[in-house]
């Protein structure tokens, strides 16, 4: 006997496959880690995550975290794997800072690290080394580079300079020059500077290209597979270090430095010479920490010692030389910005008679912009890299990063992200202007690192280029030869940002100097230079994919795996019976089931997988035991994955379920093991609504009714009995007869945005202007007076506390989004998850506001017929009104009705505002129509803006209905049967308790209704095209009894805002204006990505 069975081979295989099975159940389970905690994530591989390019070296490192970097766009951190191990990706800059600075002693160390005991260069050095170790050394490096210290090297360094300017000269470069090879020269130069200033040591690379210096740094940097598998391990896989043994500095280049750097700090010491230097540095602190107790596994003696020289020496001069050949290459290729810069140069020498000085080169302000340019494009360490050494809460927001998870920041990707450097390809040292910079987050321009880990060096590396430049460009001109790559290509494997094949660029004496100032001023410009794209450049790969067609399909497949994992289970216990049986002698120690308590584990973990499986899936088939065409769920999550992965926002996801109907009345889908049933004929959906409402008056949406009662209590999620009571009582606060009293009112926020609008100065060209902020603003004035009496101020004061609030209900996050889906598609996990229809903080804040103001209104005895007085009549009659059972009009429940009026009243107002301002951007046909008829209007009224003019201007009304056609604010809608209802005209029947849902985005695009759904076309609502659709194909603002309740006061400050705008103005795209738009799929309601952008001018005669 085998093991488990008659024959070994077959034991082995079912071991290595329940092993096998184990270790998949395993990662699938740690992969969704990051989902889980609410954080976007790359969608792993089993057993490798999301690294299997990088370990089949076909993107080097950067360029796989600058494509999760555009991944993950619109989002502030994304989740991805590296083997089972979740790491962190942080996209946003502020969220940066907090990381490299404001939260420091939380992310003190990097993540990676070399094996303490095999490589000691790597373990030990400034770079890698941990804490306290690194507290306790860092200052004692940091006086080798102050500027004083910098300024008294200079003369050594200007030497090295002298070197390379006589190295060019022997190869004879007047006339039309000659092409040479960059890379290496610039090493040699950066190699000859580092050893002299750090080291005391003439090394000669430029005279002697093979010096043994010269070798042993191009070895550290070799561009090969085993370096890029060194660094990759070190990097990502520090874990597997101590069995790779991968060397930080290469095998053979660790073995050299470690003999050199030891036998000069021999020298040293037996000499007593002192020069100031890293190495009479080190020697003092081998006397102050050789024996220091406190360092743990760090002795500053021996290996410890060596490794500071060591990374001094490498990162040196090789970073050094690699920003000097890319300026060479981008001044190549921009001949305005080369000779700009040599004029630059030219003055300076002309004031220091002829000498490079350290004044000079740490001064030159378009010396630091081209230079900081080309770091942006390439910066040397592409990559940041930290490890929480604490559970860390990241700041205005719930999730907590767990310690030891490791966090990178793309530098690359930041320094290439159009929202901090439009058009990042092209190279422009605009972008480094004092005003330039202001105008972006500091955190996204990273070559250098942040906080106290940040390069220490940064100020030598920035002189040894910048002395190079200047030094070649002031006898020099550099341009395109035939070996020029164009554009440039990234070497894949290398350990830093380098040319492949290197930089290839014809050089030749300039015979006179070239000036680019006139009158004392400096000519920045520099259009005309040619702009190339970076091939190379990190592309974007799709990383999901569409993983099918939603079109209902056979669910064969689903139960041909069900009737899979029964036989697997069968025979799993089939082989325990008979162990059991074959060695009931008690000769073998048994565990629960089996011989091995591991192979009981992977029998009890599979089992409760199944089980669990069988549990989540046993309504699969509910809809097509019904005769319902169903969409195919997924094990666990339904149809819901998208949604939960924030890669669809609620109204997105229910019109994708509306699409995949075509043809269909109803379609069945799941919510995780839920039955949903969505509504796609309008005559349906008008028995739903209306005919039928006695079935249908609640909705399934609904908040924890303890937990927030802000969101359980308002009017539009209120339950039967209590909605029936308190609608009638609010329906007056907006009769036509009331809104007409309101316009007075209505008309100051008007003409405050006139005002504002005037107070930017847009006759000419106008300006471009962000509308949906200002179309809030100005929709929060009108709510706060007319219902609450308050004048709030927002368009003059965008950060009132009203608007910052207002915002943070509508925040486009994923936090908010969950808690909006949670309330409307999962309400059942509302006690446990405690979203908050409002969100926790503006929930707090309306609390407080919105109940003093009542106090207010009760206590001086002031009337204004407006929302809060009618509160104070409800609470009056209902406050203990036993019939409407779990209600009690005071307190959150009478203030709910407050905030969700407050809400409602200005955001869905505001987007329908601004996307009417969109669309009349792009039809400027339709907006002259448009304009010609409020000009007409208003010449009727003597030029003032009335309430009749307002609510009978035809094209206005039509242009307003195919805004809200095209963008309805709240884009689906849901209702829950209260008992059984049978369909009509068919024998399905909708049990109680059954989500019923209704597409109005799915409707309202529905080519049947609305041929060609995405154009824009107002005269959809002339009145005979009206009386050709169904009533209910269009439902802006829902229908029946539950119909919103604010819509005349709705439409009526779009209309408002529309008119005071076109009146006086005129709207057109600009270059930051999104065509086609993008929907933002974080929103909780419809909304635009980014904002809505136009350019907006003052027209100087009435149009048309």
């Amino acid at each position: 006997m085998a093991l488990l069975t008659l024959y070994c081979a077959l034991c082995g295989i079912l071991i290595v496959s329940s092993l096998t099975v184990a270790a998949y159940l395993f990662l699938m389970w740690r992969y969704n880690y990051w989902s889980k905690r609410g954080i976007i994530q790359l969608k792993p591989t089993p057993f490798v995550g999301n690294f299997m390019d990088c370990l089949l070296l076909k993107k080097s490192s950067a360029q796989f975290l600058s494509d999760a970097y555009n991944y993950g766009e619109g989002f502030p951190l994304l989740g991805f794997y590296i083997f089972h191990k979740p790491c962190l990706l942080v996209r946003d800059p502020e969220f940066a800072k907090h990381v490299l600075v404001k939260d420091f002693e939380y992310f003190a160390d990097r993540y990676a690290t070399a094996d303490e005991n095999n490589d000691r260069l790597g373990y030990a050095n400034m770079i890698l080394m941990k804490n306290p170790a690194w507290k306790s050394l860092r200052p004692k490096m940091t006086p080798i580079f102050t500027p004083g210290k910098l300024k008294k090297m200079f003369v050594l360094m200007a030497m090295v300079a002298d070197d390379l300017g006589k190295y060019l000269d022997s190869f004879h470069l007047e006339g039309d020059g000659k092409a040479m090879e960059f890379k290496d020269i610039c090493a040699s130069f950066a190699t000859d500077i580092i050893s002299g200033i750090a080291f005391g040591l003439k090394v000669g690379s430029l005279e002697n290209p093979e010096a043994p210096f010269r070798e042993c740094g191009r070895r550290i940097f070799d561009s090969n597979s085993e370096r890029n598998m060194d660094f990759l391990t070190i990097t990502f896989m520090p874990q597997l270090s101590k069995f790779l043994k991968p060397k930080f500095f290469g095998k053979k280049a660790t073995n050299f430095l470690r003999s050199v750097f030891w036998d000069m700090i021999e020298q040293r010491d037996n000499s007593g010479q002192k020069r100031n230097d890293l190495i009479d540095v080190l020697t003092e602190i081998r006397e102050t920490y050789k024996n220091d107790e406190r360092l743990k596994n760090y002795r500053f003696d021996g290996e410890d010692l060596v490794a500071q020289a060591a990374i001094f020496f490498a990162a040196g001069f090789e970073t050094s030389a690699a920003t000097m050949s890319f300026t060479l290459y981008e001044l190549a290729l921009n001949t305005d910005i080369q000779k700009t810069l040599r004029a630059e140069i030219h003055d300076a020498l002309e004031e220091n008679d002829g000498k490079i000085t350290y004044n000079m080169i740490t001064t030159l302000p378009y010396l630091d912009m081209v230079i900081s340019e080309t770091l942006r494009k390439y910066p040397s360490v592409p990559n940041l890299n930290r490890v929480t050494l604490a559970d860390y809460k990241v700041p205005d927001s719930d999730l907590v990063i767990q310690k030891g998870t490791p966090i990178f920041i793309s530098i690359v990707a930041l320094h290439y992200d159009s929202r901090y450097f439009p058009n990042p390809e092209k190279y422009d040292p605009l972008r480094f202007t004092e005003e330039a910079k202001s105008n972006r987050p500091s955190s996204a321009y990273l070559p250098f690192g942040a906080g106290p880990r940040i390069c220490l060096g940064m100020r030598l590396g920035l002189m040894q280029a910048k002395l190079g430049v200047v030094q070649i460009l002031k006898d020099y001109e550099v341009s395109p030869c035939e070996k020029t790559k164009i554009p440039i290509v990234l070497d894949p494997n290398a350990v830093i940002s380098t040319a492949l094949g290197g930089v290839h660029l014809n050089i030749r004496k300039t015979t006179t100097a070239v000036k680019f100032f006139a009158n004392g001023t400096l000519s920045a410009s520099n259009e005309s230079a040619v702009n190339f794209t970076r091939e190379g450049r990190l592309q974007m790969r799709r990383i999901y994919h569409h993983s099918r067609q939603c079109k209902a399909h056979s669910r064969n497949g689903h139960y041909k795996l069900r009737k899979y994992f029964l036989i697997l289970f069968g025979i799993c216990y089939l082989i325990v019976f008979v162990t059991k049986y074959l060695f009931h002698s008690g000769s073998f120690k048994m565990a629960l089931l089996t011989l091995y308590w591991s192979l009981d584990g992977i029998f009890i973990f599979s089992s409760v997988m199944i089980v669990a499986y069988l549990y989540m899936t046993r309504k699969f088939n509910h809809w097509s035991k019904r005769g319902i065409t169903e969409l195919a769920p997924t094990p666990f999550v339904g149809n819901f994955m998208d949604c939960l992965l924030s890669r669809k926002s609620g109204s997105m996801f229910v019109k994708h379920v509306y699409d995949c109907g075509e043809g269909l009345p109803l379609l069945g889908f799941y919510v995780f093991d839920k039955p949903y049933l969505l509504i796609r004929d309008p005559e349906l959906v008008k028995h739903v609504l209306v005919k039928d409402f006695d079935y249908f008056p609640d909705k399934y949406a609904t908040a924890d009714e303890k937990g927030d009662r802000f969101g359980y209590a308002n009017v539009v999620l209120m339950k039967y009995p209590g909605w029936k009571s308190l609608r009638p009582k609010l329906t007056p606060a907006f009769t036509p007869g009331k809104l007409k009293k309101m316009f007075h009112i209505m008309l100051l926020a008007a003409d405050d945005l006139g005002k504002h609008l005037d107070s930017l100065d847009l006759e000419g060209d106008g300006k471009v202007v962000e509308f949906k902020d200002i179309c809030a603003n100005f929709t929060t004035d009108i709510i706060g007076s007319t219902a609450f009496g308050l004048k709030l101020g927002s368009l003059e004061n965008p950060k009132a506390p009203f608007r910052e609030y207002g915002r943070k209900i509508f925040h486009s996050s994923f936090h908010r989004n969950m808690e909006s889906l949670i309330i409307s598609f999962t309400p059942q996990l509302a006690k446990y998850l405690k979203p908050k229809f409002f969100g926790e903080k503006a929930t707090n804040f309306l609390r407080f506001v919105f109940w003093d103001v009542i106090e207010q209104r009760v206590n001086g005895g002031q009337k204004r017929n407006d929302l809060i007085d009618v509160l104070i009549e409800i609470r009056k009659t209902y406050k203990n009104d036993e019939n409407l059972k779990v209600y009690n009009f005071d307190g959150d429940d009478l203030l709910a009705q407050a905030a969700i009026l407050f809400a409602a009243g200005f955001e869905t107002s505001s987007t329908t505002m601004s996307f009417t301002l969109y669309e009349l951007a792009l039809n400027p046909d339709v907006q002259k129509k448009l304009r010609a008829e409020i000009q007409d209007a208003l010449e009727e009224t003597g030029g003032k803006i009335t309430y009749d003019m307002i609510t009978t201007l035809p094209y206005l009304d039509m242009v307003v209905s195919e805004s809200l056609r095209k963008y309805p604010a709240v884009a689906y809608m849901d209702r829950i049967s209260l008992a059984d209802y049978k369909v009509p005209n068919s024998d399905l029947v909708i049990e109680k308790g059954t989500p019923i849902f209704i597409s109005i985005m799915g409707l309202h695009y529905d080519s049947r209704y609305f041929p060609n759904p995405e154009k824009y076309d107002p005269l959809r609502f002339t009145e005979e095209a009206k009386s050709n659709r169904p009533s209910f194909a269009y439902l802006p603002f829902g229908g029946g009894p539950r119909g919103c309740i604010g819509m005349r006061l709705g439409l009526m400050q779009s209309k408002l805002g529309v008119v005071q705008i076109l009146k006086d103005y005129e709207v057109s795209p600009c270059e930051k204006t999104k065509i086609p738009i993008v929907l933002d799929p974080q929103g909780i309601i419809t909304t635009a990505l980014g904002g809505v952008h136009l350019n907006i001018r003052k027209i100087t005669t009435a149009a048309g």
